[in-house]
């Protein structure tokens, strides 16, 4: 049920400033990788019309632990070929702040500063996210 429900989506179901956000690090000509723990991001990615934004995509399959374990971003900067120390992630949930700095990365919270206060940066959503704001602390 849950993957047909997937034929419906499209580019009217990301999130506002997602677009405009991936653009701009693709236009500085950054690596980009997704990490979900959905075994269907990439189908998803495919249906929102943002798979061109992507070079990695990460899922739990033939990942050991999932977050907050490193594992999954560790993957991702391998994927992309980048030292963890060099990337930045964008996470919504302490589990994958907790996950990003394990992995040795920088991380920016969406959402509640409450909730994401161990980020190092938090904006209360992407039409907030400008990359020039973060790009020589990655």
């Amino acid at each position: 049920w849950y993957v047909r429900s997937l034929d419906t989506v499209g580019r009217q179901d990301l999130l506002p400033g997602a677009l405009d956000a991936l653009a701009q690090v693709t236009a500085c000509g950054l690596k980009v990788a997704l990490v979900s723990a959905s075994r269907n991001a990439a189908l998803l990615v495919e249906r929102l019309g943002i798979a061109p934004y992507f070079d990695a995509i990460v899922d739990p399959a033939g990942i050991a632990r999932g977050k907050p374990a490193p594992d999954l971003f560790l993957a991702a900067a391998r994927d992309v070929g980048a030292l963890p120390v060099h990337c930045l992630g964008v996470e919504d949930a302490p589990a994958g702040i907790a996950a990003l700095h394990a992995a040795g990365m920088a991380s920016i919270g969406i959402g509640s500063p409450k909730l994401l206060h161990d980020a190092d940066w938090v904006l209360a959503d992407l039409t907030q996210f400008r990359i020039s704001d973060y790009r020589s602390a990655a």
